[in-house]
């Protein structure tokens, strides 16, 4: 038997896999479902003569929508355990994160990347589908254990909540190294007989040379606020629209009413977590307005309770087949992420409303969340402080209309530095959305009585500055 997610989902001979059409933007191609099975067939027949096997971590790095789709699909169809990864990723990170999982091969738009193994490791559980690195409860990235089995599950609760069907041409904008992207706009309309139109992610000039007519849109604040900026979001055809739903991050508070008055639609705020495989909760579609913080009822196999009591709020904990094994070789890491009897520790506070829909109240651990991308300020600091002209930092997420954070960063100097050869030095240590987007820098950081930095004079001194 094959042990496999895809196989679960879609057969093992794919005769379950039931897309429509798949329209692919960069590359300018349209597959039907038939085609596109075609090429998933042909592209695992590559990958098993490249002897790719069942339990082996490969890791497929983002390129085209098509491409990845099909490679994702290709070898998640023999068991292997995929490893997605983002293409901005630097150099070094990109091998540490191959090194750490003990991936065997990389596949993206070229080619077959063979991966000889450095050192011996621990084996992964044997219900392991997928590896994801994410920030996590603290914001520092690390590798998720999805299941097998919380794949399919969640795979489902995504289709039957979104309501998926022969009629839906789902808008692809969110970047598929995401269990979000990879869960809302390949695998679940695969299972429901849905189109899909892949951009790959948000471009604005992309939609200029062909403007879509979806019928859903899952995607981030990041991107409606976009798009409502743009002239182009007056000329896409909203009129079959279904819903417009927005994770990641919190949204503005007149986004979804600026949304529908353009579109007719609000937006939806649902709420995710890697660590509970990729869908937690939603509104019902029909809802037209939501409170602040409300991210609507859990989705179908998903658990909530209330965990340790904070002041007013207790943390949500989350339960259920979709919650992960743990974190790769960090057994410290998943002992704080998982409770005893194996519920996964948030870090949100919440409350339960009236309704039974999760209301997020406060954030117990500090990170900073750039329109969906959770950012360890810890880890940034980590990058500037080698440069040779630097003394200290404090990083801070700040407000920002397009993101909701972005990257602050308050530097004291051994000199004057300038400010754009500190952003160049860090491109390379940085991914480029953890690169600070405000810097101020000063001769001395403010500090308390017992010499540690005061936060709030330093959030303070921080406002004072601007984006440069």
């Amino acid at each position: 038997m094959n042990e496999s997610f895809v196989a679960e989902l879609y057969g093992a001979n794919f005769e379950g896999l039931r897309l429509g059409q798949w329209y692919d933007r960069p590359s300018q191609e349209v597959l039907s479902g038939g085609e596109f099975r075609a090429r998933v067939v042909s592209k695992a027949a590559e990958l098993r003569d490249h002897h790719v096997r069942q339990g082996q971590v490969v890791a497929i790095r983002e390129t085209t929508p098509l491409l990845f789709a099909v490679n994702y699909l290709a070898a998640g169809s023999l068991g292997a355990v995929v490893l997605p990864l983002e293409r901005s990723l630097a150099p070094d990170t990109e091998a540490d994160r191959l090194r750490q999982t003990g991936a065997v091969a990389l596949i993206d738009g070229i080619g077959f990347v063979p991966i000889a193994a450095t050192r011996e490791l621990t084996p992964l559980p044997a219900d392991t589908a997928q590896i994801l690195f994410t920030g996590g409860t603290t914001g520092t990235p690390k590798a998720v254990l999805q299941t097998r089995r919380g794949m399919v599950a969640n795979v489902r609760a995504v289709a039957e909540w979104a309501r998926y069907g022969s009629g839906d041409v789902v808008l692809g904008t969110l970047p598929l190294f995401h269990c979000y992207g990879i869960f809302w706009t390949i695998l679940a309309p695969m299972l429901t007989n849905a189109s899909v139109d892949a951009f790959g992610r948000f471009s604005r000039s992309a939609m200029e040379q062909g403007l879509p007519s979806p019928t859903a849109w899952p995607t981030v604040p990041a991107a409606v606020e976009m798009l409502l900026r743009s002239a182009v979001g007056q000329r896409i055809d909203w009129s079959g629209l279904r819903f417009c739903m927005v994770g990641g991050a919190p949204s503005a508070g007149d986004l979804s009413e600026r949304f529908r008055a353009v579109t007719g639609k609000p937006v939806l705020n649902s709420y995710g977590a890697t660590e509970a495989t990729s869908f937690v909760s939603a509104p019902d579609m029909d809802t037209r307005a939501q409170e602040p913080g409300d991210v609507g009822a859990p989705a179908a196999g998903v658990l909530a309770r209330e965990g340790t009591r904070h002041g007013e709020y207790c943390e949500l904990e989350l339960g259920g087949p979709a919650i992960m094994t743990g974190y790769l070789g960090d057994p410290e890491a998943t002992a704080r992420a998982l409770t005893p009897d194996g519920w996964l520790r948030t870090g949100d506070l919440f409350e339960l409303s009236a309704a039974g829909t999760i209301v997020l109240r406060g954030r117990l651990r500090a990170f900073i969340n750039r329109g969906g991308e959770k950012i360890d300020p810890g880890t940034v600091c980590a990058a500037v402080v080698r440069h040779p002209g630097v003394s200290d930092c404090v990083a801070f997420g700040v407000p920002d209309e397009t993101f909701g954070e972005v990257v602050g960063c308050l530097i004291e100097t051994k000199q004057d530095l300038d400010i754009a050869q500190i952003r160049e030095f860090l491109s390379s240590l940085l991914r480029p959305y953890e690169v600070p987007s405000v810097i101020r820098t000063v001769a001395k950081l403010p500090r308390n009585a017992v010499g540690k930095i005061a936060p709030d004079s330093a959030r303070a001194l921080l406002a004072t500055s601007t984006t440069s």
